[in-house]
């Protein structure tokens, strides 16, 4: 009986380890990539690629050649796949529960070939990290897990 409790014991510390594991893992992928979680549980032959595709708006004028105005801004579908959401209200849920909702002040409207909403490059280090910190409130789908 004592050996069957304390199996049991220890079977439950393993799984709030393993859990705990997975959370920090899963931050980890958001940060930097799944190439560097295997390499940090100790794939020495892990491939780490970074590509990220920055996306610029010019508008010149077409009469002197002069650049009118240019913008780099993120737009949310950028964000909802950078950050694996599955549609773009499921990440608007999420940047207002971290107060960078459209209503933030955050957003501006940039030029594109319609107007549209972007959050400024410099702000992407702050939602990476908020977001594999889990800071803020995020509806899982069925199948995910974690303690988002």
């Amino acid at each position: 009986m004592r050996l069957e409790l304390e199996l049991a014991r220890a079977q439950e510390s393993t799984a709030r380890t393993q859990e705990r594991l997975m959370q920090a893992t899963n931050a980890i992928a958001n940060l930097h990539g799944t190439g560097m979680v295997a390499l940090i549980l100790g794939k020495p032959d892990a491939i780490l690629t970074h590509t990220e595709v920055i996306e610029k708006t010019i508008a010149v004028d077409p009469k002197t050649g002069r650049v009118l105005a240019q913008s780099d801004g993120l737009t949310i579908g950028y964000l909802t796949k950078r950050l694996g959401f599955k549609n773009n209200e499921q990440t608007w849920q999420w940047l207002n529960s971290v107060q960078l909702g459209k209503d933030s002040g955050a957003w501006s409207k940039e030029l594109t070939a319609h107007p549209t909403l972007k959050l400024p490059r410099q702000l992407l280090s702050q939602v990476q990290r908020l977001f594999a910190y889990q800071v803020g409130n995020r509806q899982l789908l069925l199948g995910e897990g974690g303690g988002r």
